[in-house]
């Protein structure tokens, strides 16, 4: 009963998971040009591989980005363009605690979600940003982040009808 019982568990799990779906790395020490996909590979930007404008690597629609603990400063920012799916959200974590995404510099925002299905949570936000987290897409959960000192909101929502 136990073995039929942990089988039917695995095949849950393995149907569960989003076919092809990679978990990538960030740490403040981090390099881009590494794959990020171990912590000692870790990529330095959270917005790596989101950007349509790069060859190779995307983030794609199932992928999560395991975003380590420390300070991320940014000048910039963080635009996360590449959408998920309703079946397979790209998934941005705080992983290993609760990591920091800052500003000492005046910023519309500290980072813009402007794909569909994407998830944010675990994550500290704080600095001189105007808005903390900026949604102009469809169907994003927001969880388990906090938003601190930010200048206007904390969280804005645009889109169209």
């Amino acid at each position: 009963m136990i073995i039929r019982l942990l089988k039917i568990l695995m095949l849950i799990f393995v149907v569960a998971a989003p076919a092809g779906a990679t978990v990538y790395y960030v740490s403040p020490t981090g390099n881009d040009a590494l794959s990020g996909l171990t912590p000692a590979e870790a990529w330095g930007s959270i917005d790596n591989r989101s950007d349509t404008t790069l060859d190779s690597g995307y983030v794609v629609p199932g992928d999560t980005i395991n975003i380590l603990p420390g300070t991320y400063s940014i000048s910039v920012p963080i635009s996360l363009i590449i959408a998920g799916t309703e079946s397979a959200p790209i998934v941005y974590r705080g992983f290993g605690g609760r990591p920091l995404i800052s500003t000492e510099v005046p910023i519309g925002e500290l980072i813009a979600i402007d794909g569909s299905f994407i998830n944010l949570e675990n994550i500290e936000f704080s600095g001189a940003g105007k808005i903390g987290i900026l949604v102009r897409a469809d169907s994003s959960i927001i969880s388990g982040c906090h938003i601190l000192d930010i200048d206007g909101n904390a969280i804005q929502v645009e889109g169209s009808d």
